[in-house]
């Protein structure tokens, strides 16, 4: 293993920099092309206006990239832990996050212009409803796995001893990023449920 100053001089050296870059550019590069395409195909195929197969097209879309940016996240903290070569995994999680984010902001902004000025119908929608169910229970049945090992790791190496903070790196990582997703999936899950709450009461009192 090389000391730290070696394996910072290698992951900021052009080499380096361009083994780190290199696959998250390449991968924008298939991923964009390939996006549009299947959203020119969604419009084609569906009818006038938006329906079942836009609203899978795009939460389907949208629930990978969040899910790549989870586990992108999960790499990025993880590289923060690390003494000899966090440099190298905290750019490769940066660099999924910048391919990651970018392609979940575009699709998701449709599905929440449409809960905004469609409500009821995108509200009622199975396909939102069963996104918003599976968004959260996921990565919060992740957290509490990562929790669990977290916390054996760290009392194991604290009773047995040869405690290291690498050691803990992958499962704090993944609790970071899951708790974060979940968080705000369940954000948005509240904020379409008062918006329910509201307009029932609204037509009570008319």
């Amino acid at each position: 293993m090389c000391p730290p100053r070696h394996c910072h001089a290698n992951a900021l050296s052009p080499p380096g920099l361009a083994l780190n870059v290199i696959p998250p550019v390449a991968t924008v590069i298939v991923l964009v092309p390939l996006v549009l395409y299947f959203r020119y195909l969604v419009s084609e195929f569906s009818e006038h206006g938006r329906d079942d197969i836009t609203r899978i097209f795009q939460y389907l879309v949208s629930g990978a990239a969040l899910i790549g940016a989870s586990v992108a996240g999960g790499w990025f903290i993880a590289g923060l832990l690390e003494l000899n070569s966090f440099v190298n995994t905290s750019i490769s999680g940066f660099s999924g996050l910048m391919v990651a984010l970018p392609i979940w902001r575009f699709e998701w902004r449709h599905c929440e212009h449409a809960i905004h000025y469609e409500f009821e119908s995108e509200h009622n929608s199975p396909i939102r409803r069963f996104f918003l169910y599976l968004m959260i229970a996921a990565p919060t049945i992740a957290s509490f796995a990562s929790a669990v090992s977290l916390s054996y790791i760290f009392f194991k190496g604290l009773f047995v001893g040869g405690f290291e903070w690498i050691d803990i790196k992958a499962a704090f990582g993944a609790l970071v990023s899951a708790a974060l997703v979940a968080i705000y999936q369940y954000r948005v899950f509240k904020s379409e449920q008062d918006g329910v709450t509201k307009r029932k009461m609204t037509l009570a009192v008319r």
